[in-house]
């Protein structure tokens, strides 16, 4: 495996420059994250072997990974040997630590500070959240091993300070597959086979909660429970990873299963959030691909990112650094990969090893990361003694200059190098095929002819004419993955339907034509009939006849038809030929008045979103496996024809039309959200279902949303409603959780039915938000109903955890007496916050943004 001077290749900067390599420590006592350029490679500052193969038993040792303390105080490893070793990390100077190793080439950097040794393979190990080596009493991590319980152990001394067990039903110990803290640190949540166990860290021993992974249908996620994580923005929500190659969300307060996403070639080892906490990154064995989930819209893979591990069954780790912007993660190669998690694209590698590199860790706030390598091996005593390394590595802000006679990848394997190509951009491409010999025909690998609005900014039209004919002709047929064109098509028309052609008989999936700069919608003339290999359409600015082209799209799975004129039976073509269809987004699309969405007879179709279809009076939804629903528009007739069992969030910001002030028998609606999750409304959808006078009587309307847990309410400048009919539509919102309300500075319309009816009816109300946890006012001012709005919610939500009232734009200079507030209201054990309008340093928000 790797040697322990597998890193000693790379040049070792100039000290006299290496003072200006990182962003010192302001004097203020802050720190601030060092400009990095990972398109340079690290310095190893301490790499470790020979303490690794101290007897003749662990000849045939390798590392399992590498995981940094919370506070960067220290690293922790885990061997084949059945030991944990913590190192701690010297101190640290931005001008002399990233020289070089310190120690010669054949000697460690340093001893480990502490073994610990289990009895058995150790599945899986983390750290204390809130470790801190100031407090001994937190500096502790937990591991798992083959047929024992759950161990913590003090990194100080190495003792073990309690067990965690679980018993099966043959009252056996059993030992679970995967272990993490949630992030307060109070619970380890342990993964086992179809089964969730979670342990009170303060309450060592037998008792736990128990939660399946599978619900009593079989649906949810079968197999073990490889990996565990938690979203960094402490919203209670965590992923697990099985083996079963399923992902599933949960939120942590109730274990309710959000999300089971597919895709993963093999079995799921490693997931982790990005650190907003939007995005879920998952890794599986024998698998090339790291996927990028956006989790609050789990249909499509956002993007792949590639590494070396199709042909391993180890666990290889990756991480993303602490802002956020950048992964990094190994492989078989022994490289290690950098990515842009805004773009999806490659940045950069280096050789870290001469074999697996199965973990990677970036330091918590240092411009420094750690790896591991080493697999198992089945020869003779002279291969082991290539078969692991550790090695700490500093990262500079040099950047590489490519010349003729040197590259990025000079040591790579050409089909390394091809899959690498695969996910850069165009532009970059075309920069390598000039300026090196090694990738002059670099354009010819390219699969993802991405030319987009960006594009545009750098390219006229004749400079995208010629680049796009550059990576069209003379490709030896290499199929192409994507095509995303962004141009005025009418000046080169001719050519763009040639492209359009070519992409398709060369089996492109994703096609994606954005003609917004055209004064004129284009004309789509090219040959879509019997086309197998398209399945994501993305049309912008044309002109299609739906009902003749889409007969050939049998595996279309994305539709994105924008400011595209329809044809009479549009929409009936697409469901009655895309038999794989899971989702369709019409955006400024003409519907004629009515948009039936018939999807009775397909299986996937989860995604419907109708943003902005000016002419729409009626939509009919008989879809029974639709899992979410947006419409952005004016009111409308809206039809559920059959029972969505499986409709999770529906977002229908809606505003009045000159054909309906009101939404149009609102009972159908409701009664259609009868399972809905997550609803995000606007203020006119809550009027039609506000408590009336009809014929002398104050009437209210019956319904039930009993799996509702997340409801947002938009206000808008045009609304009537008051705080008494948001307080009567969540008492028909039996499991309501949490609670947002966007006033958008707008103030409440004081009317004669608020002040006859709505004013005391509030106030002798007693209806009981029982599960009702979390609530955030934005927009919060000094006025009658918000105040009265804020009250209800002290006195009726007895479970109240955080109240959050975020002030006006306007009146973001006003105080607000907190105590005069809470004496106002019943005293409860909620928390009481006040936020400036741009200060809002919550991270609990709406899954719909």
């Amino acid at each position: 495996m790797g040697e322990e001077g597998a890193g000693a290749e790379h040049q070792h900067p100039n000290p006299d420059t290496e003072s200006a390599e990182f962003t010192e420590t302001p004097s203020h006592g802050t720190y601030s994250w060092p400009l990095v350029h990972y398109d340079a490679p690290p310095y190893r500052t301490h790499h470790f072997f020979k303490q690794f193969r101290t007897a003749a038993s662990n000849l045939n040792n390798f590392h399992k990974g590498v995981k940094w303390s919370p506070d960067g105080s220290c690293f922790l490893t885990c061997c084949d040997d059945n030991t944990l070793r913590v190192f701690t990390l010297p101190y640290y100077d931005s001008v002399t630590s990233v020289n070089t190793c310190s120690s010669a080439p054949d000697e460690d950097s340093y001893a480990a500070n502490l073994v610990a040794s289990e009895g058995e393979s150790v599945y899986d190990y983390c750290w204390y959240p809130q470790m801190s080596a100031s407090n001994p009493e937190l500096c502790v991590f937990a591991t798992t091993t083959r047929d024992h319980p759950i161990h913590l152990w003090d990194a100080n001394s190495g003792q073990l300070r309690c067990t965690y067990r679980a018993y099966d039903a043959m009252d056996e110990i059993t030992a679970a597959f995967s272990i993490g803290f949630n992030p307060s640190g109070t619970k380890i949540f342990a993964g086992y086979n179809r089964t969730l166990r979670i342990f009170d860290v303060h309450r060592p021993g037998r008792d736990f909660e128990q939660h399946s992974t599978l619900q009593g249908n079989k649906e949810g996620q079968p197999g073990i429970i490889s990996s565990i994580a938690f979203s960094p923005t402490h919203s209670g929500v965590l992923a697990t990873g099985s083996y079963s190659q399923t992902t599933a969300i949960y939120r942590e307060d109730n274990m309710e299963p959000l999300y089971v996403l597919h895709g993963q070639e093999g079995g799921v080892t490693h997931v982790q959030f990005s650190k907003d906490g939007n995005y879920l990154y998952t890794g599986g064995r024998k698998d090339p691909y790291i996927l990028c989930w956006d989790i609050r819209n789990t249909v499509d893979i956002v993007y792949k990112l590639y590494r070396s591990s199709k042909d391993t069954n180890q666990r290889i780790h990756f991480d993303i650094e602490p802002l956020g912007r950048y992964l990094g993660t190994g492989g078989q190669d022994g490289l290690v990969h950098i990515y842009d998690l805004q773009t999806g694209q490659w940045v950069s590698s280096f050789q870290a090893a001469l074999d697996t590199v199965n973990g990677f860790a970036f330091h918590p706030f240092l411009p420094m990361a750690t790896t591991s390598s080493g697999h198992r091996r089945f020869g003779g005593l002279d291969d082991s003694q290539e078969n692991m390394n550790l090695s700490v590595m500093a990262s500079s802000n040099k950047r590489i200059k490519i010349s003729q006679d040197a590259s990025i990848m000079p040591h790579m394997p050409d089909d390394i190098v091809e899959a690498i190509l695969h996910f850069l951009p165009v532009k970059e491409l075309t920069k390598l095929s000039v300026l090196s010999k090694r990738f002059r025909h670099s354009w010819k690998f390219c699969k993802n002819l991405s030319f987009d609005k960006k594009s545009a900014r750098w390219l006229s039209t004749p400079g995208l004419a010629h680049l796009v004919n550059k990576c069209m002709v003379d490709r030896n047929d290499e199929k192409i993955h994507r095509l995303h064109l962004y141009c005025d098509p009418l000046e080169i028309l001719h050519q763009v339907r040639l492209w359009i052609d070519n992409a398709l008989f060369l089996g492109v999936e994703e096609l994606e034509l954005d003609f917004t700069p055209s004064k004129e919608k284009f004309l789509l003339k090219s040959r879509l009939v019997g086309l197998e290999s398209v399945k994501v359409l993305k049309l912008t600015n044309c002109d299609l006849d739906l009902t003749q082209e889409f007969n050939g799209f049998i595996h279309l799975r994305t539709i994105r038809l924008q400011n595209v004129r329809a044809w009479t039976g549009s929409i009936d073509s697409i469901f009655s030929t895309c038999l794989f269809l899971e989702s369709l987004e019409l955006i400024n699309y003409t519907c004629l008045f009515s948009l039936p969405i018939l999807a009775q007879k397909l299986k996937s179709f989860k995604v419907l979103i109708v943003k902005n279809c000016k002419d729409i009076l009626k939509i009919n939804i008989n879809a029974p496996t639709l899992r979410s629903f947006h419409y952005h528009g004016k009111i409308c007739v809206i039809n559920f024809k059959c029972e969505l069992k499986d409709l999770n969030d529906v977002i229908l910001n809606i505003r009045p039309s000159r054909n309906f002030h009101l939404l149009p028998h609102p009972k159908n609606v409701v009664v259609g959200l009868a399972y809905v999750r997550i609803l995000t409304v606007s203020s006119s959808f809550l009027e039609g279902l506000a408590p009336r006078f009809e014929d002398g009587e104050f009437k209210e309307l019956f319904f039930c949303l009993w799996n509702l847990k997340e409801f947002h309410l938009l206000v808008k400048k045009e609304s009537f409603i008051n705080p008494y009919d948001i307080a009567v539509f969540l008492k028909r919102c039996i499991r309501i959780e949490r609670v947002f309300i966007d006033l958008a500075d707008y103030s409440f319309i004081n009317s004669l039915y608020w002040d006859l009816q709505g004013k005391k009816a509030l106030y002798e109300c007693n209806i009981m938000l029982r599960f009702v946890k979390y609530v955030k006012i934005k927009g919060y001012m000094l006025e009658e109903m918000p105040s009265a709005m804020g009250r209800f919610f002290i006195k009726n939500a007895r479970n109240l955890e955080t109240l959050v009232l975020v002030k006006s734009k306007k009146y973001d200079y006003m105080r607000i007496d907190l105590p005069g507030f809470m004496r106002r209201g019943i005293t409860t054990n909620a928390k009481v916050e006040i936020c400036e309008y741009l200060k809002d340093k919550h991270t609990i928000f709406p899954q719909h943004m």
